[in-house]
């Protein structure tokens, strides 16, 4: 029940940042995410102690995360932060930043449930053929549905990403940092 609750949290501050980035300046965009994350940094490691806070963090805590409560919003909130400054940096289209946000604000939570519930064949230690299935899938679909551009672009990015998903890093660290560079590199081959 905790990965249910967590992701969606996770879906719902990833709709959250997907509406902030289609209806402000990249700028802004920049804005609101430093502003996130430094109320996070305040939040759940300066008020960690406070008796509502640890509440707030043991509903959604994963069992590992026990040293540094807090730390997965953080690193969620400076996910959203890098794309911030890489969608200033790179001048991406209200088209891309959407293209970039729908597999770490959708994908992700997507694919953590499919693969927590109904995972059975490992890849890595956390990660399942199910959950990467569910993540390509998902990312294709709602980039097919939602984009109009070339079905072998979308289903380069979606393999991409799924991939950068798989690595043995935080993806919510991996995915805002990569997948705007790897879109750039599409675009030029596409």
């Amino acid at each position: 029940m905790i990965e249910i609750k967590r992701q969606m949290i996770h879906l719902g501050i990833g709709i959250f940042f997907l509406l902030v980035a289609v209806n402000v300046s990249s700028q802004m965009f920049l804005v609101v995410a430093l502003s996130f994350f430094i109320l996070s940094l305040i939040l759940f490691r300066g008020l960690r102690e406070k008796k509502i806070i640890s509440i707030m963090i043991k509903e959604v805590e994963r069992p590992q995360e026990k040293k540094f409560k807090g730390k997965a919003i953080i690193i969620f909130f400076f996910g959203f932060l890098i794309f911030g400054a890489l969608s200033f940096l790179l001048d991406l289209s209200l088209v891309e930043k959407i293209i970039v946000l729908i597999p770490f604000a959708f994908s992700d939570s997507f694919s953590a449930v499919v693969g927590h519930y109904f995972g059975k064949h490992k890849i890595t230690k956390n990660k399942t053929i199910e959950g990467f299935t569910a993540f390509f899938l998902s990312t294709f679909i709602l980039l097919y549905i939602t984009q109009s551009f070339w079905f072998g672009f979308l289903l380069t990015y979606s393999i991409i990403a799924s991939l950068i998903e798989l690595l043995p890093f935080d993806d919510n660290l991996s995915l805002p940092l990569v997948m705007p560079l790897v879109l750039v590199a599409l675009k030029s081959v596409f």
